[in-house]
């Protein structure tokens, strides 16, 4: 907790920093900052195939089933997985399987987009 309340106060006393911290981050762009706490909901995937191998490398498949549009979809869908990775402490490969009706269904944005 101490390290939390750090890591605030830096952040507020430094705005700056985190173009520093962060590749394609503008020195001029501007940011609120807050530590808010997410409450988790009930998320319900429709199949989880788990190998019968203990072997790490041989992944686990979450599989959803989608037949209408969802603009909320990849963010309901990841969180879900990330959640269950988490709650059952699950270190292991892992895949997404999605079925859909047709390739222009409208699941939403890509974005949150990752850079690393």
């Amino acid at each position: 907790m101490k390290t939390d309340k750090w890591f605030y106060e830096l952040f507020l006393s430094q705005p700056g920093m985190l173009a520093e911290l962060v590749p394609g981050i503008e020195p001029q762009w501007q940011f609120t900052y807050s530590a808010p706490v997410i409450k988790e909901k009930e998320f319900r995937l429709d199949g989880v195939f788990v190998p019968i191998s203990n072997d790490p490398m041989v992944p686990m498949v979450f599989a959803e089933a989608q037949m209408q549009t969802d603009e909320d979809f990849y963010g309901r869908f990841f969180a879900s997985v990330f959640l269950y990775l988490r709650q059952y402490k699950i270190r292991r490969a892992w895949r997404g399987l999605l079925i859909l009706p047709s390739r222009g269904l409208t699941l939403g944005g890509i974005f949150p987009i990752l850079y690393c």
